[in-house]
């Protein structure tokens, strides 16, 4: 968990977790917990209206997490009042974006909101079709790069975007060395500027909030 879990989590509207909650990608759920949306989480699970999910998983007992991937999900159809979903999509090929958009459009109910964070903008050079490590973690898994609102609204039409950049240090207390320099070096040989800025890194995310009409839609 980074600085920038966190800002992300604390971008969200504080509406947007109430009534029935699915996160997709919830991870270790660290992050969560330590933004200043906690007791509201905490709440929710108290309430038993939040369900996190992860192919990841998860030893936390306070923000229970379920290892399964979103697209095996079994969920009914409009079984929830928001869908949250942050730094998962660049993870996903681009051809799976229609069928994980319909779905995540599918589970909400009429009037439910979706919100959803990815890279702004990111690039990549070539480097990373020939090394694979670079899709790894501790250094990534982006299969996606260049996102833009554009491509977003293609999947939730009327999507309202904007960018959020703020700067966050270069390693977190809880965070090894190893992993703040791969990150690090990633940034450095993948993205466009050279980002050499040793002490601070930036947060460059675009947050997506998507509300889903309250009358019938037909679903493509």
């Amino acid at each position: 968990m980074t600085e920038a879990d966190v800002l992300r989590y604390n971008a969200i509207p504080s509406e947007l977790l109430t009534g029935a909650i699915l996160e997709i990608g919830a991870r270790y759920g660290e992050a969560q917990l330590a933004s200043r949306h906690r007791d509201r989480f905490l709440q929710a699970v108290q309430e038993d209206r939040y369900v996190g999910i992860d192919v990841l998983r998860s030893e936390c007992t306070e923000l229970p997490i379920t290892d399964i991937d979103f697209f095996e999900l079994s969920a009914g159809t409009q079984s929830y009042d928001h869908v949250l979903m942050l730094e998962v999509a660049e993870h996903i090929c681009l051809r799976d974006w229609p069928r994980l958009f319909t779905k995540i459009r599918g589970c909400l109910r009429p009037g439910g909101s979706a919100f959803v964070t990815v890279p702004f903008k990111e690039q990549a050079k070539r480097l990373a079709e020939y090394l694979p490590v670079f899709r790894l973690e501790p250094m990534g898994g982006h299969v996606v790069y260049g996102i833009t609102p554009g491509m977003i609204r293609l999947f939730l039409p009327g999507a309202k975007c904007h960018v959020i950049r703020k700067h966050y240090p270069f390693k977190t207390v809880d965070e090894s060395w190893f992993r703040a320099l791969a990150r690090f070096g990633k940034r450095v040989m993948l993205h466009e500027p050279l980002a050499w800025n040793w002490l601070r890194l930036e947060l460059n995310a675009l947050v997506v909030v998507w509300s889903k009409p309250k009358t019938k839609v037909t679903e493509k």
